[in-house]
């Protein structure tokens, strides 16, 4: 067809003006509908039957019905949620910011609290308690409104059958992970020796292991509340 596409135009603004049809159709409108139907079976119409000789699919059956594989749809969904993560860097950034803020306040307060006297093993006990809410609460309340904001999203995929709850929750848990893990690592290897604690590599481990148990549990908690309530 002769469809003359001046210069600084828009390409599709063009093509959906020439081949718009108004209602009710005019004696012009049939012209052009015959028009593109000749031009049609004179020079495209041989062109798609050779390309659908071509790329010819094998019948399917609509009856057969085949659901995908928990494995499989748990390999999707890790794919959906760090594409996702990876969108947003902004969340992952807020979190290690969060925790910097934290462990720097942390050594501020209770710099070498490790003496011999009452009064230090006092704030021995206050810098565990701390530590333990600068552990425990940013991530509870990172995840408090998970669901709620993925609500709408997850029914509407679960009414279309597209995966099965399991798969979901532990593609959420497993895709999030280094986002919640990495926080707490360095938080302790800040705060560990600073504050004073028993300068071994083995007792070091075992409290950053605790650290983050400490975070996953503040995680599974957000995940609950998130869970049991609609709004």
């Amino acid at each position: 067809m002769d469809i003359i596409f001046k210069k600084f135009t828009n390409p599709a603004d063009v093509c959906m003006q020439v081949l718009s049809i108004n209602y009710p159709k005019s004696d012009d409108d049939e012209l052009k509908i015959q028009k593109f139907v000749q031009f049609y079976n004179s020079e495209l119409k041989q062109q798609d039957a050779d390309l659908a000789d071509k790329f010819k699919l094998s019948e399917v059956n609509l009856k057969e019905r085949r659901k995908p594989g928990c494995c499989f749809q748990f390999r999707q969904l890790c794919r959906r949620n760090v594409s996702s993560i990876k969108r947003n860097p902004f969340m992952f950034k807020a979190r290690v910011g969060q925790t910097l803020f934290m462990a720097l306040i942390s050594t501020a307060v209770f710099y070498q609290s490790n003496g011999p006297t009452r009064k230090d093993m006092q704030d021995m006990i206050g810098a565990m308690f701390f530590m333990s809410m600068a552990l425990f609460m940013p991530p509870y309340m990172m995840t408090g409104l998970t669901f709620q904001t993925e609500r709408p999203v997850f029914l509407r995929e679960q009414a279309n059958k597209m995966y099965c709850v399991t798969a979901y929750f532990c593609a959420k848990i497993l895709s999030e992970l280094p986002s919640f893990v990495v926080p707490p690592a360095f938080y302790i290897l800040i705060t560990y020796f600073s504050i004073g604690f028993t300068e071994s590599y083995e007792e070091f481990f075992k409290f950053l292991l605790n650290a983050v148990m400490t975070a996953m549990g503040g995680i599974s908690f957000g995940y609950l509340i998130s869970s049991t309530f609609k709004d």
